[in-house]
């Protein structure tokens, strides 16, 4: 019996050193921060726990140096096991934006694998000049990753949306799809829904070339300064193509 003591607390302490000295904060810090195409991640205030678990202060998504989303007072945990075949998984969650966030990550030397979740976070923390809770989900694999959203009971106008002002113009719900690699992304789809107005957002970004087009689509009579503004872009009775086409800093 005492034996079987002596081997479980080798045992219990064998791993506990692997976690507190064979898997410097280092090494996870450095996973953590790194760049996917034209985004980067930055985490700071790293903690380890106990036993494979970990605090995370702040994690940041960034364009050209810009904080484009930040989740605060992540927690997570590493998988034991994982390490035995060379490699880190990890499971964390926090908040995001007054929403939730939680995800899966896999590190296996300069190779990531990350799944994200996020629910209810405000828009209009992300993105001036709009109200609404996304919902939205992303996959990334190294420099590359999709992503797909949904926003509801929202105020987007286009100056808020692609940094047009059409006045009197807004949207309470979106839909969408995207894909990046490298320095593009590209829309698979965004659908915009308001009241007696649909559009679509079509196109993409490539290096710092922004090259979209926004579709519009409205039903009946138009708000008369709406319609006035987007008179140069009829193609049809109900359907105008507006190009969205500018550089942006990288």
């Amino acid at each position: 019996m005492k034996k079987l003591l002596i081997i479980a607390a080798l045992v219990a302490f064998t791993v506990w050193g692997l976690w507190f000295i064979a898997v410097p904060e280092s090494v996870i810090v450095r996973a953590l921060n790194f760049e996917s195409g034209i985004f980067s991640v930055e985490a700071s205030g790293f903690e380890k726990g106990l036993f494979y678990n970990f605090r995370i202060g702040n994690i940041g998504l960034k364009r050209a140096g810009k904080k484009l989303i930040s989740a605060d007072g992540i927690t997570g945990s590493v998988n034991l096991f994982s390490l035995a075949r060379l490699k880190t998984e990890i499971k964390f969650k926090g908040g995001i934006s007054g929403g939730r966030l939680n995800g899966t990550a896999v590190f296996k030397g300069k190779h990531r694998d990350i799944d994200i979740f996020i629910s209810g976070a405000d828009l209009a923390e992300l993105v001036a000049g709009t109200k609404g809770r996304i919902e939205a989900e992303a996959h990334i694999k190294d420099a590359a990753g999709d992503a797909k959203f949904s926003i509801d009971n929202a105020e987007i106008t286009p100056v808020g949306l692609i940094g047009l002002d059409i006045p009197s113009l807004n949207f309470h719900t979106a839909r969408g799809a995207l894909d990046f690699a490298g320095q593009s992304l590209d829309l698979r789809s965004f659908a915009l829904e308001g009241d007696g107005v649909y559009a679509r957002l079509k196109g993409g970004i490539k290096g710092g070339s922004v090259n979209m087009e926004l579709e519009l689509m409205p039903e009946g009579e138009m708000d008369p300064v709406v319609a006035a503004f987007i008179a140069k872009y009829k193609v049809s009775p109900g359907y105008y193509k507006i190009p969205v086409k500018r550089e942006l800093k990288l």
